[in-house]
């Protein structure tokens, strides 16, 4: 994490994500949905919050500008339940069992990979990686 620059303090919990899925499912349907993930990603693995509760995504949700009251409905009544389910077993049917995967037809690359062996995987698919990137 250091190597890449990314803030990290490992919490001594892990909590299930699967609420926090939902949420960003739900934050799809919102204006600069991309935003949730670096919001998801600090909750987590900065402050050691739990994503996987109602009341910390609500947080999060204001914090974004979202309509908190509108993001906490939508996760007590589970409405992008399907949505996340169709998620996973789309995952299961294609041999993701890990997070983050990087797939490129049937290669795929799973969990945090250091930069030299992404860059044989992004060489390997006949891409080339992006400028500034580490060698």
């Amino acid at each position: 994490m250091e190597e890449a620059g990314l803030t990290f303090s490992p919490g001594d919990t892990l909590y299930n994500s699967r609420m926090a899925q939902e949420f960003a499912a739900w934050a799809r349907t919102q204006q600069d949905a991309e935003r949730v993930h670096d919001a998801l990603y600090s909750a987590y693995f900065i402050e050691a919050r739990n994503i996987g509760i109602i009341p910390v995504l609500r947080e999060i949700a204001e914090d974004l500008g979202y309509d908190a009251k509108e993001a906490e409905e939508a996760l007590k009544r589970r409405r992008f339940r399907d949505v996340i389910d169709e998620d996973w077993r789309h995952a299961m049917n294609v041999g993701i069992t890990g997070v983050p995967t990087f797939t490129y037809d049937d290669i795929q690359l799973m969990g945090c990979q250091p930069w030299p062996l992404l860059t044989r995987f992004i060489r390997h698919i006949g891409a080339e990686p992006r400028t500034g990137a580490p060698d």
